[in-house]
């Protein structure tokens, strides 16, 4: 019986050892947390001259610093170690998840969930305390006609409170189609391969190999989104209108 598409996305034991009253059970989430560990120690050198590594974390650090800037101005030194942790910390996850075995966080409807609803929790009240009630003039869009005014600020309470929705769905959904569609094309490649056709197994091979990177890309840019998004929304509380 074959497995189903959507057991790649439940936490599995991968070894079970137990010596009398004592259990050891590694998981796919065990390789996921040993993988950034590893990658996060791998970054924590010494050297004088730039490494590949150093130079990815310094890309990264100037593409969350252009970010806060342009959307938060002269507030951007705040903001800017929280815009780069986001965009490090789901960069890392959503690589990592790619390898084999490994348990994929932002591919959970309800992780992601989480962490943009505390997103904009926080956001929210940060602005609140620091614009006290002329926060509220953000659900009144600008030079909005008098008449109108109800009904937009209908919508936009509604709109506001959708965006937590939105960024952890849009996130766990593209991730979870593209792990999704490397599985199916993967066991469509093997069974290809078990055909023993080797002129027809360089078709799917070579798909196979190019949704890879095509997922590789997915993954970081899905990351940048959410981390853009972040920055978006944060500089609305800031600057209001």
């Amino acid at each position: 019986m074959n497995a189903s598409y959507f057991d790649q996305f439940n936490i599995k034991k991968l070894l079970y050892i137990k010596s009398g009253e004592t259990i050891i059970s590694i998981s796919n989430l065990t390789l996921t947390i040993s993988a950034i560990i590893l990658i996060l120690l791998i970054n924590n050198n010494q050297k004088i001259l730039p490494t590949r590594n150093s130079i990815i974390i310094q890309t990264i650090q100037t593409i969350s610093n252009n970010l806060t800037k342009e959307h938060t101005l002269s507030k951007h030194k705040t903001h800017a170690p929280i815009i780069f942790t986001i965009l490090i910390i789901f960069t890392t996850i959503n690589i990592t998840g790619l390898l084999p075995y490994v348990f994929t966080p932002t591919s959970h409807i309800i992780i992601t969930f989480s962490l943009s609803l505390t997103i904009i929790i926080k956001t929210t009240i940060s602005a609140i305390n620091t614009h006290k009630s002329l926060f509220f003039s953000i659900l009144t869009p600008h030079n909005a006609p008098l008449a109108l005014a109800p009904f937009l600020v209908l919508i936009e309470t509604t709109s506001y409170i959708t965006r937590a929705i939105s960024l952890g769905v849009r996130l766990a959904a593209n991730i979870s189609a593209g792990h999704l569609l490397l599985t199916i094309l993967s066991k469509f490649t093997l069974d290809i391969i078990l055909s023993s056709n080797l002129i027809l197994c360089l078709i799917p091979i070579t798909a196979l190999f190019l949704i890879s990177l095509l997922e590789i890309m997915v993954a970081i840019i899905q990351a940048y989104v959410f981390t853009l998004l972040t920055t978006i929304y944060l500089s609305d509380t800031i600057k209001l209108h």
